[in-house]
């Protein structure tokens, strides 16, 4: 069987004013994938597109190896979708949600489900308008995880949410890929502490990939360098990714430390974050000089 649980491949879409542009990236068994970009990246035109809910101008989007065109409700049965702007009746309570659960999934387990529950510290009988903000996606989390899901899609994991269930979330998810037929992909503007999870990484910007790959490759790939104001610097500008000017000097992304390191060996190279990488991808430098 197939090691990939979900490919888009070679996805576009035209809109007046926008369009995704050859999008392609897979997901993993036993991986989390995470798709990193801006507000108007094209984040939610994937998601809609995963979910058939827009018809794509070309490209495939397969899941379980069928056509999601194709195969809909056969696809859609083994996973689950946690929507970040999704709200519940404010009139329900988390165990009322557990009806409304149990009529949609065949294989719905309610222990799991008031298992999943306790862990989030999240009382069953309590009003759902009662409850933090952000704290929908636990639910549905809670709900994803309850049901023998082999695919959970998430849209903005850490909207809204009260800091206090960041780590909650993410230990769910790291608890949920240690069966290696699990995988995740969730779509984000960026959290530094939830982004711990994924493995791999694809950075939209305007319709477009960036960047893809390992997360752990690409933070070995990249560097952060320093510049500073009045002192002699020149450096191929084939390697900057981007940069950030300010009153003393400049914060620069590299694209290749080893690279770098030997052409300026006395130039010292910084550690890469995830954030950085989102950050300095997606800066509007015109010009690297």
């Amino acid at each position: 069987m197939s090691e990939m649980v979900a490919q888009v491949i070679g996805v576009t879409k035209n809109y007046d004013g926008f369009s995704l542009s050859n999008i392609s990236f897979d997901v993993k068994k036993g991986t989390v994938m995470a798709v990193l970009g801006d507000s108007g990246s094209g984040k939610t035109r994937i998601l809609d597109s995963m979910m058939n809910m827009i018809n794509i101008d070309g490209g495939k989007i397969k899941i379980f190896g069928c056509d999601v065109d194709k195969v809909e409700k056969k696809v859609k049965k083994d996973m689950a979708v946690i929507w970040g702007d999704y709200c519940f009746d404010d009139g329900m309570t988390v165990t009322g949600m557990n009806l409304v659960f149990k009529n949609i999934y065949k294989n719905w387990s309610e222990e799991t489900y008031f298992s999943n529950l306790e862990n989030l510290s999240i009382l069953p009988n309590t009003n759902i308008k009662y409850l933090p903000k952000g704290t929908n996606i636990c639910i549905q989390m809670a709900a994803a995880l309850s049901h023998d899901s082999k695919l959970i899609i998430i849209d903005e994991p850490t909207a809204d949410m009260d800091e206090m269930y960041i780590p909650k979330l993410k230990k769910m998810v790291q608890e949920y890929i240690k069966d290696s037929d699990n995988c995740v992909l969730y779509f984000s503007r960026g959290n530094k502490d939830f982004d711990e999870v994924a493995d791999y990484v694809t950075v939209l910007d305007k319709g477009k990939i960036l960047i893809s790959g390992k997360k752990e490759r690409i933070l070995e790939r990249h560097g952060i360098i320093k510049y500073v104001k009045g002192k002699p610097f020149k450096i191929d500008a084939s390697l900057i990714v981007g940069f950030e000017k300010s009153s003393t000097g400049a914060v620069i992304l590299i694209n290749n430390r080893n690279e770098f390191k030997k052409k300026y060996p006395s130039i010292p190279v910084g550690d890469a974050t995830l954030e950085d990488i989102l950050k300095y991808y997606t800066l509007d430098n015109t010009t690297k000089s």
